[in-house]
């Protein structure tokens, strides 16, 4: 090098165009393997869909690769760490919005036999339901088995809404929809493992059962609501129930709201 220059500055000049090239090749590398996924992609049938890589997306996906089924995972997050994880299981991942006809053609959606959309926002969960009913109901009779769509809902109101909705109304032989709750269906397995009255009570026995819920977020409020219905104790004795959370008195307002008549099957209390 000439004395008086800065040789870290020379270095990187002369590495420079090769720098340039690696980077394009790079790109070319990851624009041929998308194009060859979605090349793939369009032989794929009876598969299943998987819409959002949550934590329960992600229980969803590795339990059908288990059973040996093609997975398909729609995710929104290009930068969710559990792409990378579950890639090397072998499923194939898009990324892109479930929400959106395109992305869900991609999928193949139409073509699959399952769909579970778990975005882990229930009015995303809901457009990409519809989303999926109208591209089967477009799509060729003939296109596909039919399509059996499990949907997310943790809202009881939106819920409710929803059941409304011709994808329900409509019982046609293309496309099939249950609404799920990971939170209820985790308290009836709950209830079912540790039942309330473990020890049986007879009908002259002066106990009562009582249940202490410390937290009340989503999993203890389907806790509650699913105790309250199942509190039919051969004494006739009400189910005691007792709340404990940091801040209860909004919970307490939204839940007897959503709910009166919780009052006349179980004593309530928070704390």
């Amino acid at each position: 090098f000439e004395e008086g220059l800065n040789w870290q500055l020379e270095v990187a000049r002369l590495l420079a165009p090769g720098v340039t090239v690696y980077t394009a090749t790079q790109a070319l590398i990851e624009l041929f393997r998308e194009q060859l996924t979605l090349l793939r992609l369009r032989f794929r049938r009876g598969h299943v869909v998987v819409c959002g890589l949550g934590r329960a997306g992600f229980k969803v996906a590795p339990d059908s690769l288990r059973r040996g089924e093609q997975v398909v995972v729609v995710e929104a997050d290009g930068e969710n760490e559990s792409i990378g994880m579950i890639k090397d299981r072998g499923a194939t991942v898009l990324v892109g919005d479930a929400t959106d006809a395109r992305m869900l053609c991609q999928a193949r959606a139409g073509h699959a036999k399952l769909l579970v959309v778990v975005c882990g926002n229930d009015g995303i969960n809901v457009e990409a339901a519809i989303r999926a009913y109208e591209l089967k109901q477009t799509a060729p009779r003939g296109a596909g088995p039919v399509l059996e769509c499990h949907v997310h809902i943790i809202e009881p109101d939106l819920r409710a809404l929803f059941k409304n909705h011709r994808v329900f109304t409509d019982t046609g032989e293309r496309f099939r929809v249950v609404l799920f709750n990971i939170y209820d269906s985790s308290a009836r397995l709950l209830l079912r493992r540790h039942p309330l009255d473990r020890d049986p009570i007879a009908p002259d026995d002066p106990r009562t059962v009582h249940l202490l819920v410390i937290g009340f977020g989503l999993m203890g409020e389907s806790l509650v609501l699913q105790a309250a219905r199942g509190s039919h104790f051969a004494n006739g004795r009400r189910l005691r129930v007792t709340v404990i959370d940091r801040d209860p008195v909004p919970h307490q307002a939204c839940l007897r709201r959503r709910f009166p008549k919780l009052d006349s099957v179980c004593d309530l209390t928070f704390l």
